[in-house]
């Protein structure tokens, strides 16, 4: 099974992936524009609290 390197995501890119959440989108298709799975997106909101909402 091939592996992704860690994703990093830009401080624009994580700009971009904060005011998708706070649209209503979902952790799924906000992944899918990144080439991301949820989980990344989860990571990131689950950081900064954002999560729990």
């Amino acid at each position: 099974m091939a592996y992704r390197k860690r994703t990093i995501f830009s401080e624009k890119q994580k700009m971009e992936i904060w005011d998708r959440w706070q649209r209503g989108e979902s952790m799924g298709s906000i992944g899918r524009v990144f080439d991301r799975g949820s989980s990344s997106i989860y990571s990131l909101l689950e950081s900064t609290g954002a999560s729990d909402q």
